[in-house]
């Protein structure tokens, strides 16, 4: 505990002098607030995963870092997801290698509240509950009254057609929070859709939306983004 607390002392002076010294004009390292706030988070929880031997911490601290700074690195051609994926595999290999090394790994979907999540879907003609974790999944949502979906995903990608469906009390809502995963929700072109979610490293992006449309139906999307991705395309 006492290795732990200095060397993550030493780094946060390190980065308060980075910090001033940058200021200063002495050195040219630009700092953007959340870039130092989460550079420090890694780094601390790299640290302790090390000390305590905890693989899936370290690792994932190391990809997160990896993510923070492609550019300085020259690694922008990997992609976030290229880089959580060699992650992912890297831990399995290792943990595999040396499991009796390691300790109990250190699961991230905890630090979010979902780590009892697990791979279901919950169907009634009113709504829709789905579940998904360290898995890819495709489901095309047949309903004559719906009114919600509730989209759990970690470490996931997921896709839903909602071509099929059709809604009497509207508007409908569609209720997302996902971690380090990305959702492709494909939508007929007569909806209006609302956008009402917090992003954290995320982002919201629509494909093929027509400049002038009908309206039959309007939805709202809400909910968490951490480190994920949500394509709405029109069909």
């Amino acid at each position: 505990m006492r290795t732990e607390k200095f060397i993550s002392g030493i780094a946060l002076l390190g980065l308060a002098v980075l910090l001033v010294l940058s200021k200063l004009s002495i050195v040219s390292f630009h700092f953007r607030i959340w870039t130092v706030i989460f550079t420090i988070f890694l780094g601390y929880t790299l640290i302790r995963g090390l000390i305590h031997r905890r693989l899936t911490e370290s690792i994932f601290s190391i990809a997160f870092l990896c993510i923070l700074y492609a550019s300085q690195l020259g690694i922008q051609k990997l992609g976030t997801w290229t880089i959580l994926a060699t992650a992912l595999l890297i831990n399995i290999g290792l943990s595999m290698i040396f499991h009796s090394f390691f300790k109990q790994p250190f699961i991230w979907s905890s630090w979010f509240g979902k780590a009892s999540l697990s791979n279901q879907t919950v169907n009634s003609d009113e709504t829709v509950i789905i579940n998904q974790r360290l898995a890819s999944g495709i489901r095309y949502i047949k309903s004559e009254n719906l009114q919600q979906v509730r989209i759990n995903l970690v470490l996931a990608s997921f896709k839903l057609y909602f071509d099929q469906t059709k809604m009497i009390n509207q508007p409908a809502t569609i209720v997302i929070n996902g971690t380090l995963s990305e959702l492709k929700l494909y939508l007929p072109e007569s909806w209006d859709i609302l956008i009402d979610n917090d992003n954290m490293l995320s982002e919201v992006k629509e494909e093929n939306k027509p400049a002038n449309k009908l309206i039959t139906h309007h939805l709202t999307i809400k909910g968490n983004l951490t480190l994920s991705e949500i394509k709405i395309i029109y069909i």
